[in-house]
């Protein structure tokens, strides 16, 4: 979910901003970062027969929801976050990528007793959302419920920040980016 969230992992004030407009250039970011990652993902899903179908749970400003898209082109996508500025976002390239007729969005608050209706969707994704909510087995029943016969629930979370440099960069003293991690780690 994209919206203020509890993060146990972080010390300090333990909700973030997420809705603020530097969250979403960072969900942005992101998608650019991520897009080969994503499609690689996306293209090992293993699905029965391509979704038409599609909900994206706590979409953001929309990095699987083109991924989806440009996998399946067949497929529509329910982009669901609780952000109102995300999904304007999405919206937004939605219309300027011509794909504003595959694209709906629907803004709900996934730790809410009462979920959108999603259909019966082929395929839920959910990337770098699920640890945002209160109560993730109650989403995974909803899911499960929800889902078509023979459908898929895509969980995608990554385990650690993601690695972009070779283990020996730079050449006159390796491991930068080790380092980085590092000192990341000691600020939390």
């Amino acid at each position: 979910m994209t919206r203020p969230a509890p993060h146990p992992a972080h010390s300090g004030d333990p909700r973030h901003p997420h809705d603020s407009d530097g969250h979403a250039e960072i969900l942005d970011l992101d998608a650019e970062v991520l897009a080969d990652h994503l499609a690689g993902i996306t293209a090992w899903l293993p699905l029965q027969a391509p979704p038409r179908r599609v909900v994206d749970l706590g979409c953001g400003t929309g990095a699987g929801t083109f991924a989806l898209l440009d996998r399946f082109p067949d497929a529509r996508v329910t982009a669901v976050d609780a952000s109102p500025r995300h999904l304007e976002r999405l919206t937004a390239k939605a219309r300027e990528r011509g794909l504003e007729e595959r694209v709906q969005v629907i803004p709900a608050d996934l730790d809410a007793p009462d979920w959108p209706g999603l259909g019966t969707p082929d395929l839920v994704w959910a990337s770098a959302s699920m640890h945002h909510l209160a109560d993730p087995g109650r989403a995974l029943r909803a899911v499960h419920d929800a889902l078509a016969p023979g459908g898929l629930f895509a969980v995608v979370e990554l385990a650690g920040f993601p690695r972009f440099l070779p283990p020996g960069a730079p050449s006159d003293r390796p491991g930068l980016e080790e380092r980085c991690h590092a000192a990341r780690e000691g600020l939390h």
